[in-house]
């Protein structure tokens, strides 16, 4: 069954044109295989740039071009790595049944490749599905299956299955365990450098310090979610951060601190929206004088 398109198809000439001049020869095919992969890569990698300012419709268009060339080489580890963005994206913007199909795709092929760290991934991603709409014990099983403890935390992948799992005890209310999965996929990703991570492990960790109303820890971790993000020029995390900030001072009753976040919150938040519609604009302009 040929999976049904999940966002507007754009035009496939920048693929044709890259496609183009393929030698027949061993050496010269082989080269053009690698550009091939580079170049889709490199659309994966500036439609993840999208998705971290919140938009998703350029990173899908981006996504999907990248998607075109993996499948132009039947690259299907590049495929995972796409449908899995693709998914993640698709989450984020609401469009759960759609993601459930796209992550599905990349489970198939995963299972069917038997590579371990990509079903690792691809099962921390459906989990977050199945947290979203509710399905809690689904998540769960899903988790446990491959990650079967905190200790079991040895690539990025493992920590991203972490942080899914603590996400999911902390909407258990079973705070405890949840900070012992998110502790070891941050000490993976404080260890590996793993900057984006390390924003989104600390901004959970605010919440559940906040939720057990440990006001100070919470703070420190929200600082540390911020400070990670801003090194990585993660602009919805930013404002995520600042939000949070601002929302765990006011539980604490320091009205001040509370209303400086809140007011710097605003004011990322609107920018992020200005900026997209310039993006837009740009986009737009650019098409119509094509």
């Amino acid at each position: 069954m040929v999976r049904k398109r999940l966002f507007i198809s754009i035009p496939f000439l920048i693929l044709s044109f890259i496609l183009s001049g393929c030698s027949t020869l061993p050496g010269k095919k082989e080269t053009k295989n690698v550009e091939i992969r580079n170049k889709a890569a490199e659309y994966l990698k500036n439609g993840n740039a999208q998705f971290n300012m919140g938009r998703y419709g350029r990173a899908l268009e981006l996504f999907e071009m990248a998607e075109q060339l993996n499948a132009s080489l039947d690259y299907e580890e590049g495929l995972v790595a796409v449908y899995n963005s693709i998914g993640q994206t698709l989450l984020m913007a609401g469009r759960f049944d759609d993601a459930l199909d796209i992550l599905n795709s990349a489970m198939a092929i995963s299972v069917r490749l038997d590579i371990n760290l990509l079903i690792m991934k691809t099962s921390g991603n459906l989990a977050d599905y199945y947290i979203k709409v509710g399905n809690l014990a689904e998540a769960e099983r899903i988790l446990r299956d491959v990650l079967p403890s905190p200790q079991s935390v040895d690539s990025a992948e493992s920590a991203l299955a972490a942080h899914k799992f603590s996400l999911l005890m902390r909407k258990q209310g079973n705070l405890n365990e949840a900070l012992t999965y998110l502790e070891s996929s941050i000490k993976y990703n404080e260890k590996n450098k793993l900057y984006k991570a390390l924003g989104t492990d600390y901004y959970l960790m605010a919440s559940i310090y906040s939720l057990k109303k440990e006001y100070d820890q919470a703070v420190f971790f929200g600082e540390e979610a911020l400070r990670y993000d801003k090194m990585v020029e993660f602009a919805q995390g930013i404002a995520a951060d600042l939000e949070a900030l601002s929302i765990i001072y006011k539980k604490a009753g320091r009205e001040p601190e509370a209303e400086i976040f809140a007011r710097r919150y605003e004011k990322a938040k609107t920018a992020i929206i200005i900026l997209n519609k310039i993006e837009e604009d740009q986009v737009e302009e650019s098409s119509s004088g094509e």
